[in-house]
Formats: structure tokens, C-alpha cells, sequence
């Protein structure tokens, strides 16, 4: 937070740094977060926790985290889900202007990477328990 010194007519940038304990561990190195204070001591050097993040430091997403296979694995569940959404969806409703219909396939993209995503991670878990194990062969 900036202190603002009348004498100079300056203003200086103040900086605290606290040790919070975060129960969940959520929270990661740059969120902006509202800490509050415990009623009792968490520990030696912890008196208070997170009550909630209001700012969160850009995370790497799935997509940026998965390999190439897996990621061309994505692009084609993220094709077919949005064929879905758009056949589905899009064509039932009729928009009054351009703009609501681009909002609409915005959300619909939105909707279509999460659904690539959770159809990716559920045919990737069922490739693990479904491989042979080294003692079948």
C-alpha cells in the first residue's frame, strides 16, 4: 500500500509480508488474497489464514499442461463437443442481434473445452486401469 509523507509531498510504496496458513493449499506465490486473524496462534510464526483469494496469479491451464499426444487427443473431443453445442444449441435459438449470437458462441466454446477436457481426463483414466500389466504378457 502507498503511505503518502506530507513533509516531503511524497509518496512511498509500503510492503508487508505475512506467513498464513492456507488449509486448502490453494493459494499460490502472487495471488492477491484477504487474510484474517486467527482467534488462536496456528502456530509459531502463523497467526493468520486465508479467508479468501480476490486475485489469483494466472495458473498454467490443462491444455498448456498436457503433452502432444494428449493435447491432439484434446482438439479432436473440443471439435466434437462444440459440433455438439452448435447443432445442438445454436441452432435451436434464434438472436435478435450479431452480438448476442457472438456471445453465445463464445460461451459455447467455453462450455465445449471444459466438456474436451473432462472427456479427455475420463479416457485417459480409463486407458490406465485398462492397459495390460507387465505380468499378463
Amino acid at each position: 500500500s502507498d503511505v503518502y509523507k506530507r513533509q516531503t509531498q511524497s509518496t512511498w510504496a509500503r510492503n508487508s509480508n505475512f506467513l498464513v496458513h492456507d488449509s486448502e493449499n490453494f493459494c499460490r506465490t502472487g495471488d492477491k488474497v484477504v487474510i484474517r486473524l486467527a482467534i488462536k496462534k496456528i502456530s509459531k510464526r502463523k497467526a493468520y489464514y486465508v479467508r479468501n483469494v480476490f486475485k489469483a496469479y494466472p495458473r498454467q491451464t490443462f491444455y498448456e499442461s498436457i503433452n502432444k499426444e494428449k493435447r491432439e487427443l484434446f482438439e479432436v473431443e473440443y471439435r466434437k463437443a462444440l459440433a455438439h453445442y452448435y447443432t445442438t444449441e445454436l441452432r435451436t435459438r434464434s438472436f435478435d442481434t450479431k452480438m448476442l449470437e457472438l456471445e453465445a458462441k463464445k460461451g459455447l466454446r467455453e462450455k465445449a473445452k471444459l466438456r474436451a477436457s473432462e472427456n479427455v481426463k475420463r479416457i485417459l483414466t480409463c486407458l490406465l486401469y485398462t492397459s495390460p500389466s507387465p505380468r499378463d504378457s
